[in-house]
């Protein structure tokens, strides 16, 4: 067990005029407040039910250094590096990824790759060390990227594969103050630190698009935005063949800033059953879509669901929920509009909405779901983050507020 040393923040009471604890039904809310405000971070859960945070851009919209972790229990923040010191970022970081290893290296170590930086999109990558409580750097990208995704490839069959992690896409500096959408693939192998480029490269360049690892070994890349526009196209890599290939199918709409989630519906050893849930994003110069589609695991053909979301939304966060209770998918916040002529440099338009997908599936006519509304965060976010720290718990950090200010403040929400 992690001591608690360096606190960053301690207090708990409530702030002038601040809402703090609220019940709404079967819903409870409480606020929490973070050292500094933030958006564009990255949080990963560990494997204590720890909260990681990474980077982010503050008030004044410069990339952070940040790393720390948000104590769950304490509900505090607490500075990485025990008796020798604080540690942090190696560079500032936004628009960076991050995912947890489970399967090789430590297990509950976290890869933190690329992103924006103060001079240019960075290669660099850095391994937060969970039984060690220090972060360290590592072998640096071949492509250095920024909108990129990260996923774990967890396919037992493909034992070449097995455990390493896969990057995909992202924008890249091209030279001469440019940059340009790469097709670019490469896998990090968590014991050698160091990363391999793929042969095999997604058949369309992406940014902003979305990785999502499958039950049956497969990893579903979709929409995002490339150098002919936002796409409707996707494309999943096998593992065992170590190759792109196009899914005939396409989403209902072009789609970028959306996202996906993994839906098992709790059949042992049938993945057939289970879907994908994309929500949201938008398209080349609109505003969030408040539209979703599934993607049947079984037909790898995308089908639109027939509910909408109370308002469209991009730069928002889906959950998928342990207990499910409430529903399957938790949706939060988002920016509605696009960004505007006088402000708004991702988004206009945050939403407090909170709205929950519950999936069905039918032998039949494949997987379907609708969209419910459920108590509104406390405040109005774009461009934070959601985790599960607990069973019937959702954790919401930081994000944009209506003034396109970063907030200081998260919500836990009580389901």
């Amino acid at each position: 067990m992690k001591k608690t040393l360096y606190i960053l923040i301690s207090f708990t009471f409530l702030q002038c005029g601040d809402p703090g604890w609220r019940t709404h039904g079967t819903v409870s809310q409480r606020t929490v407040y973070l050292p500094e405000a933030l958006y564009g971070h990255q949080a990963t859960t560990l494997p204590d039910g720890n909260i990681l945070v990474t980077g982010g851009l503050d008030r004044q919209d410069d990339a952070q250094r940040w790393a720390y972790l948000w104590q769950v229990h304490r509900r505090q923040a607490e500075n990485i590096g025990g008796y020798f010191g604080q540690d942090s970022l190696e560079v500032p970081r936004v628009f960076h990824q991050q995912t947890m290893m489970t399967i090789l290296g430590g297990y509950g170590d976290v890869l933190i790759s690329g992103g924006d930086t103060e001079s240019g999109i960075t290669a660099t990558c850095e391994v937060y060390d969970y039984s060690r409580d220090r972060i360290y750097r590592t072998g640096h990208l071949r492509t250095d990227r920024k909108n990129h995704t990260l996923t774990e490839i967890n396919d037992p069959t493909s034992p070449a594969m097995h455990g390493q992690i896969l990057a995909t896409g992202g924008r890249t500096d091209s030279g001469f103050f440019s940059t340009e959408i790469t097709n670019k693939a490469e896998v990090y192998h968590p014991r050698g630190g160091s990363w391999a480029e793929l042969s095999s490269r997604l058949n369309i360049g992406r940014e902003k698009h979305t990785s999502t690892m499958m039950a049956n070994g497969m990893v579903l890349i979709v929409g995002g935005n490339t150098n002919n526009g936002v796409t409707n196209t996707a494309e999943v890599f096998d593992p065992a063949s170590q190759r792109f290939m196009m899914i005939p199918s396409t989403l209902s709409i072009p789609r970028q800033l959306h996202t996906a989630t993994y839906i098992d519906n709790g059949t042992p050893f049938n993945p057939s059953d289970d879907a994908v849930l994309i929500v949201g994003g938008r398209g080349t110069g609109s505003d969030g879509y408040d539209s979703a589609d599934l993607y049947d695991v079984k037909t790898t053909r995308f089908i639109p669901v027939s509910g909408r979301l109370n308002h469209g939304v991009f730069y928002h966060t889906a959950t998928r929920l342990q207990d499910t209770s409430l529903g399957d998918v938790v949706i939060s916040g988002g920016f509605k509009d696009e960004p505007g002529f006088f402000g708004g440099t991702y988004g206009t338009n945050p939403t407090d909405d909170v709205m929950v997908f519950h999936y069905t599936y039918d032998p039949i006519l494949g997987p379907s779901g609708v969209f419910a509304k459920t108590t509104d965060l406390i405040r109005v976010r774009a461009m934070h983050t959601s985790n599960t720290i607990r069973i019937r718990t959702l954790l919401f950090l930081g994000g944009v507020d209506g003034s396109e200010d970063a907030r200081n403040t998260g919500e836990e929400f009580f389901y």
